[in-house]
C-alpha cells in the first residue's frame, strides 16, 4: 500500500519550493496562497497526486474545495485511494 500522506506532503512541498516558499509541508498547514496553493496551482497539485496514486479525484472536488488544511486534504485523498483499490 502506498503512503498517501507522504505522497501528498511531498507534492505540496514540491509545489511550495517551485513558488519560492522555503517550507516543508505538514498536515496542519492551511490551504492558502501563502502556502503555495492558489486557484491555479491547485490544479497541478491535484494532477500530480492523481498521477502518483493512479486515482481520479473528480468525484471528491466538492469536498476538496472546503478543505482548510493539508491534513483535511490527506483524509479525502486517502478515502479516494482506498475506494480505487
Amino acid at each position: 500500500m502506498m503512503n498517501v500522506e507522504q505522497i501528498v506532503l511531498d507534492a505540496h512541498t514540491k509545489l511550495m519550493h517551485e513558488k519560492g516558499i522555503d517550507k516543508q509541508s505538514a498536515p496542519e498547514l492551511e490551504i492558502r496562497p501563502r502556502n503555495g496553493i492558489t486557484s491555479e496551482s491547485i490544479v497541478t497539485f491535484l494532477l500530480d497526486i492523481e498521477e502518483e496514486l493512479d486515482i481520479e479525484l473528480d468525484e471528491h472536488l466538492s469536498e476538496i474545495r472546503v478543505c482548510k488544511t493539508i491534513g483535511d486534504f490527506i483524509k479525502i485523498v486517502s478515502k479516494a485511494y482506498e475506494e480505487a483499490q
